[in-house]
């Protein structure tokens, strides 16, 4: 899944750093404005977050071609996902019922190739953002399938996570304002989360065309 306005934000950024660099600014400086280009797109991500699975709901809900379901989703979701996580996604699939809940995690955790193939041979690294694991080592001895879900749907967690740990702090002032995010936990959270909201669109049984028209 991809969100032009989150990509381009980066990108620009990518663009102009050496051109703000180049206009005489210190070290110091180039961090603070660079800290808060970091916090402004973290903010940008949520709420494009935010907006997209309340519309992928609410689509749901119109195909049902019940107008008074259509009216009470677009009221209740648009407070649902405010400040949204993988639990809050999990609870809703599994008030509505069916299979909608376990299709969910069947489709990131085990069933999605693409997905599982992110972390079959992870690179090492350390994760400085709080509260995130860390990944060390080639693991491409690891047991395939659900070993490798589970492993996968620890990493995304803990990528969704760190964007709503930083959102906290950014909003509410939690860690006194500072978030620990480096632009590499960034990046590896734009692509993680926006699979994980790509996957969301099959247990609501939305097509492609429905996608296209949220």
């Amino acid at each position: 899944m991809k969100f032009p306005s989150i990509e381009n934000a980066i990108s620009s950024w990518k663009l102009r750093k050496g051109e703000i660099s180049a206009l005489g600014f210190n070290a110091t400086q180039l961090a603070e404005i660079e800290n808060l280009v970091l916090r402004a797109i973290v903010l940008l991500m949520v709420s494009e977050y935010e907006d997209y699975i309340e519309k992928l709901f609410i689509k749901r809900a119109e195909k049902t071609n019940d107008k008074h379901i259509h009216s009470i989703f677009e009221k209740y979701m648009d407070t649902k996902f405010r400040s949204p996580d993988l639990g809050k996604m999990n609870q809703m699939l599994g008030q509505m019922g069916g299979t909608y809940r376990q299709t969910f995690r069947d489709r990131v955790e085990v069933n999605n190739p693409h997905l599982n193939s992110l972390l079959k041979y992870p690179i090492e690294r350390r994760v400085g953002a709080r509260g995130l694991h860390y990944f060390l080592g080639n693991h491409g001895s690891c047991r395939p399938g659900a070993l490798t879900g589970r492993v996968f749907q620890q990493a995304v967690k803990a990528s969704w996570d760190s964007i709503m740990v930083a959102r906290h702090a950014i909003v509410h002032k939690d860690n006194a304002g500072v978030i620990n995010l480096t632009w590499q936990d960034l990046n590896d959270a734009v692509i993680k989360t926006g699979l994980v909201l790509e996957a969301l669109g099959d247990p609501l049984q939305l097509t492609s065309v429905d996608l296209q028209n949220l």
